[in-house]
């Protein structure tokens, strides 16, 4: 036995006796309370294993998170993001004592903001809470993980919204000239807006019609590619390197050297561009009033379409995993028309002897 029972006032403590020193743990107004308390670290005593863990507020841990984790291992154009939504944390958890949130909190805070906005909000708030708490226990500011067994809450699929392709061809008739190749490019490549606008010219190679992503735009700056799956390569068509030879006589020079620049020779404003160009466009052309991001989903249908391998697809689209390929667009492999189409290769690969 490493420890013992004491009352100071009208509240029990667990003491510990850890070597020649003695730790003093609160446990409650009864003795029930300290006995618990003591039960519960006296094996890390006689192991070896005790944590004599600093009182961090759930507040004051989110700072520090934020300074020694996030600023270093995150990439900088996604850390207003974790400001924010540790912010968020911070008011809800108050001046909760870290070492005292529990899986029940965790998921009482699930519950509650289902209620309030977007599942898909939720659970990237979920993500961020427990990447959080697993720094907190690695870093010893808590004995255990509470949000190591906390399922992300599940948000409902949505079909994605996809041009086919003679809307596709309808909106590159009404797009404005000056963007009609960063359009095609776009459909074509499934590149993300951020990567499209970062594009260099420097970044594609003509001799073997690739392009090879090594930034993206965010707010008028180039941040380089950090993972794998955004640095990657992406195979272009002949026909969209003819279109991007003539493009390259007519672009702007830029001290970025862009492909496409804005009309003054600036990166791209994204939001601009949509507002001003994208959504008049698909308003001209008549078509559905779809996402800048629905270009990339119609990019993953014309792969499917045109029977590209699903881990080739994947890897050119940038996913982290097949899975997510999958996940977002497997109802296309499942139509009756594509169906149709790979029955009929096995038809010719075995009678076509």
């Amino acid at each position: 036995m490493r420890g013992s029972i004491c009352k100071k006032g009208n509240k029990y403590y667990a003491v510990l006796a850890i070597g020649s020193k003695r730790k003093w743990i609160k446990g409650g107004d009864t003795l029930k309370d300290a006995e618990r308390v003591l039960n519960e670290n006296l094996p890390t005593v006689q192991d070896g294993t005790f944590l004599d863990i600093k009182k961090t507020t759930f507040r004051e841990f989110g700072k520090i998170w934020l300074e020694s984790y996030v600023k270093t291992n995150i990439k900088e154009t996604a850390y207003p993001e974790y400001s924010f939504v540790v912010g968020r944390l911070a008011r809800h958890f108050n001046d909760a004592l870290l070492q005292n949130v529990t899986g029940a909190h965790v998921q009482s805070f699930i519950a509650k903001r289902m209620k309030e906005i977007q599942p898909s909000t939720v659970q990237r708030e979920t993500i961020i809470l427990k990447q959080m708490l697993k720094y907190a226990y690695q870093m010893g500011y808590t004995k255990r993980n509470p949000g190591e067994f906390i399922k992300n809450p599940r948000k409902p699929k949505k079909e994605q919204s996809i041009l086919d392709i003679s809307e596709a061809y309808r909106l590159l008739d009404h797009i404005n000239p000056y963007y009609r190749v960063a359009v095609l490019a776009t459909i074509l490549t499934g590149m993300r807006a951020n990567e499209l606008w970062g594009l260099r010219w420097d970044d594609i190679d003509f001799t073997n019609n690739v392009i090879r992503l090594q930034h993206s735009l965010w707010k008028g700056k180039l941040y380089e590619a950090k993972t794998a799956t955004s640095k990657r390569k992406i195979d272009i068509s002949p026909t969209l390197a003819l279109d991007l030879k003539k493009w390259k006589l007519q672009c702007p020079a830029t001290d970025l050297n862009l492909v496409f620049p804005s009309r003054d020779g600036h990166p791209v404003n994204h939001n601009n561009f949509t507002r001003i160009y994208f959504k008049k466009a698909l308003k001209e052309a008549e078509l559905k009033p779809v996402t800048w991001h629905s270009l990339r989903h119609t990019n993953a249908s014309v792969r499917i379409k045109s029977e590209q391998n699903p881990k080739y697809l994947s890897e050119q689209l940038g996913h982290s995993s097949i899975k997510i390929t999958h996940d977002l667009y497997g109802h296309l492999f499942n139509d009756a028309e594509y169906s149709r189409a790979q029955v009929a290769k096995l038809d010719n690969t075995f009678y076509g002897r």
